[in-house]
């Protein structure tokens, strides 16, 4: 090679040269010896496993008695969250020897048992950085205070619904793991403030926490994540029914600025009052999602500060916040311009006159309207008639609008190119069997009544009920004078569907920095509800 060739190019390590041709590792590692080094580790330091059969194959290799390349130590993530219940303990007893470990991922493994869970952990503890136990009955303080005394530098630990756990093994976490940044303890029933208070003071990076429906949690708790923890990120209080104006009591926004924080969870905190939300916006300006539903005391004058996030704020849930009226989704729809997800369920006062202001709204995705019954025809064609929201609505919940008419909705389906899911349960204009045959079928546990009136449109029965709209516009006529509405008028507001009993039902998922538990975000980050046919019910 020409000399000056040689002191131009700059020198680039093989494995970056791997990284940036990732569907071609499988040929890169047939170069030369240096490349296949290179190749087989990054090749196998995170197998994807989409059903048992490829984790068995993968097992069959492990188990072999001589190989060519040490496979177990290539492996530095291992993710089994999609094989959940199917995973066994013979299964996690093979992938022992993986030695290397710096993701381990197991939520759902309710077949696992404690020795097996040990056993896989005892090999891969010093260099363990996340570890998701959720959704396993098994893991008690025992196991936890294992991981706090071998695995000091864990970044990230889930340990959600996992209620056997007690403050003696959290607090063992805290002084054992001083690096932790992440932890979820939704469901974790026994904690209570103790927990929390040796975390935030024996783990000052932590950015997420997750406290969700941990009941015995009060004020003292909450008041130290936000005195202790400026840098937080993601806060999820869902259900801390403890909580009251006591706990924001010392947060100024003058004096107290929360400029990380991104996520704010507080539904179905019942004390929840204007004057917490008085203090906490202001001091958290950059605010992306936040969860109110169920906050019943919340009124326009407190959530009027809502406004102050602007275009930071990205999810709003005001499901259940009966209290709030068109005034103020008209002042949100003028500040806060960059709405994608937007959940209004039962909130009964609203009326046409927020569709009109929420047409302006340019990147505004999904939006939940159950039993927003004062929502007529006119709201609909408002949102038409801009010709911003049809080019972005994708999901649309209208469920027991019981003033909507077939004409009305059929211009919002055929206006809107790119909508995959429209929820009209008990809206009396569909209850006919022309608009019927398109929607999806009822969950069997559905009562008579609610699969009566369940009348849900997803994906192929979107396109199909556009194209049928489409085809015969004379059917398109009010399709509610054929049925007898009286049978759809009554108890509607008493039907429940029993999925969405869970509090946050329209929160979305939000996506976690790298450092976080990958390929595991169902977390929390508030649960998205989308599979719910009414969003915000409950």
């Amino acid at each position: 090679m020409p000399h000056f060739l040689m002191t131009t190019i700059p020198y680039l390590p093989t494995p970056h040269i791997f990284l940036t041709l990732p569907h071609e590792l499988r040929t890169a590692i047939l170069v030369c010896r240096l490349w296949c080094s290179c190749g087989m580790d990054l090749l196998w330091s995170r197998p994807q496993f989409q059903n048992t059969g490829v984790a068995q194959k993968m097992i069959q290799t492990l188990a072999l008695p001589r190989t060519i390349f040490p496979y177990a130590d290539y492996i530095r993530r291992l993710n089994l969250s999609f094989l959940g219940p199917d995973v066994t303990d013979e299964m996690l007893v093979r992938f022992s020897p993986c030695t290397r470990l710096e993701r381990l991922l197991l939520p759902g493994s309710v077949h696992a048992t404690e020795g097996a869970l040990e056993r896989i952990l005892a090999n891969c503890s010093s260099g363990l950085l996340s570890l998701d136990l959720s959704e396993i009955p098994c893991v008690t303080d025992s196991l936890i205070k294992h991981v706090a005394r071998e695995c000091p530098g864990l970044h990230t630990l889930y340990l959600g619904s996992c209620p056997a756990l007690t403050d003696e093994a959290i607090v063992k976490v805290a002084k054992g793991c001083p690096l932790l940044k992440r932890i979820k303890l939704t469901q974790c029933a026994l904690l209570t403030d103790r927990s929390i208070l040796a975390l935030t003071r024996c783990c000052p990076q932590l950015i997420e926490m997750d406290l969700s429906s941990c009941s015995l949690i009060t004020n003292n708790a909450v008041q130290a994540v936000f005195e202790t923890l400026p840098q937080v990120r993601d806060v999820n209080l869902t259900l801390i029914t403890n909580l009251t104006h006591l706990a924001f009591s010392s947060i100024h926004p003058s004096t107290n600025r929360f400029e990380q924080l991104r996520i704010l969870n507080f539904t179905s905190c019942i004390h929840l009052t204007d004057d917490i939300l008085t203090r906490i916006i202001p001091a958290a300006p950059r605010l992306r999602s936040l969860a109110l539903t169920k906050c019943d005391k919340i009124t326009d004058l407190g959530a009027g500060v809502i406004k102050f996030l602007g275009k930071h704020l990205h999810y709003l849930h005001l499901g259940h916040c009966a209290k709030i009226t068109d005034r103020l989704m008209i002042s949100l729809a003028q500040h806060c311009t960059r709405i994608r997800y937007l959940d209004l369920a039962c909130c009964s006062k609203l009326t046409d006159a927020t569709l009109f202001a929420l047409a302006q709204l340019p990147k505004l995705r999904r939006i939940g309207l159950v039993k927003c019954s004062n929502i007529t025809d006119h709201g609909l064609y408002a949102l038409l008639v801009t010709k911003v929201l049809p080019q972005t609505l994708e999901r649309v919940h209208l469920s027991y609008c019981v003033n909507l008419s077939d004409v009305a909705v059929a211009a919002l389906v055929n206006q809107c190119c790119k909508l995959t899911h429209l929820s009209l349960t008990g809206v009396p204009a569909f209850m006919s069997p022309r608009y019927q045959i398109f929607c999806r079928s009822p969950p069997p546990e559905f009562t008579a009544y609610q699969r009566y009136v369940f009348c849900v449109f997803s994906g192929r029965g979107v396109r199909e009920l556009r194209q049928s709209m489409q085809d015969h516009p004379s059917t398109v006529a009010g399709g509610s004078e054929s049925q007898d509405g009286s049978d759809s008028e009554m108890g509607l507001e008493d039907e429940r569907d029993p999925r969405l009993s869970s509090p946050g039902a329209l929160t979305p998922i939000m996506d976690k920095s790298s450092e976080g538990v990958v390929g595991r975000d169902r977390a929390r980050a508030l649960p998205d509800g989308d599979d719910d046919e009414d969003a915000g019910e409950s």
